[in-house]
Formats: structure tokens, C-alpha cells, sequence
């Protein structure tokens, strides 16, 4: 098999390497549709790649589902901020809560894009994503801690 010059990189560690192993997967893709791919990976990180993926596999569609469910709420609280007048805090504690919530569910669900995961590799793609969930909870509370300071 032969290699493309973006196959020189281990999926997992990101690492360059002439060891790498082709392994065909059944995972998703980015709008959590089921595709078959072949990932290259390091031999000694195989079991963390396929584990990863069984999880990628299983949560991906709860991760978007959530995400699009708490982007649309808060586009709505938008509208109603522009429609309510006199109403900000309650505005701002919703905006707070879902912000928040969209940070946990990063912070579980830590699944990147691929380009992410081709640039870096998985493992430190999965950190990214935690460290972008945890700034998002803090940013979330912030909102919620000014609104409820007022």
C-alpha cells in the first residue's frame, strides 16, 4: 500500500513515522452518518484509536443533536432579547445556562474535526476540544455570574 504524503502522520499521536498501519474503520462522518475509513496509525496506538472510535461512533449523533438543540434556544434568546424589553436578566441567565451547557457537553463528548485531528492527531485533538469546553463552562459562567450580580 502506498502511502499519500498526509498518511506519513500517525491519526492518533500526530507523530511522523515509516511504521504506520492502515486500519479500516465503520465510524461517522461530521453530520454523524455512517462512512468506512482507513485511518494510519502507529501499532502501539491502535487499541486507543479504535476504542476512541467506538465512542465517536456512539455519541457523535447525542453530541450534535445537543449542540444544535442549546445553538437554536439561544439564537431564540436573542430574538427575545430584541422583542423583551426589560426582561435582560432573565435573558442573560438563559444565555449563561445553555452556554454552559454547550460546554459540558464538549467537555464529554470530545470529539473534533477531522482536519483538527489530522493537523494535531487524535490525542491532542480530544484536549483541544476538552480545553474549548472548559473555557466555554467558564464563559457561560461568567454571563451567569454578571447577570445574577445585577
Amino acid at each position: 500500500m502506498e502511502f499519500r504524503e498526509s498518511h506519513k502522520k500517525c491519526i492518533w499521536s500526530g507523530k511522523e513515522s515509516n511504521d504506520l498501519k492502515p486500519v479500516e474503520l465503520d465510524t461517522v462522518d461530521r453530520i454523524a452518518r455512517p462512512v468506512r475509513k482507513t485511518l494510519f496509525v502507529l501499532p502501539q496506538y491502535e487499541d486507543d484509536l479504535k476504542e476512541y472510535n467506538r465512542f465517536v461512533a456512539a455519541n457523535a449523533a447525542i453530541m450534535i443533536r445537543q449542540i444544535a438543540v442549546a445553538s437554536v434556544l439561544l439564537i431564540f434568546t436573542g430574538i427575545l432579547a430584541i422583542v423583551l424589553q426589560g426582561y435582560e436578566s432573565a435573558i442573560l441567565i438563559t444565555t449563561g445556562a445553555l452556554t454552559v451547557w454547550i460546554g459540558l457537553v464538549i467537555i464529554n463528548y470530545p470529539i473534533s474535526t477531522p482536519e483538527t485531528a489530522e493537523l494535531f492527531g487524535l490525542k491532542k485533538a480530544i484536549r483541544l476540544a476538552r480545553f474549548a469546553g472548559y473555557f466555554t463552562v467558564a464563559m457561560g459562567g461568567f454571563i451567569l455570574w454578571m447577570a445574577l450580580s445585577a
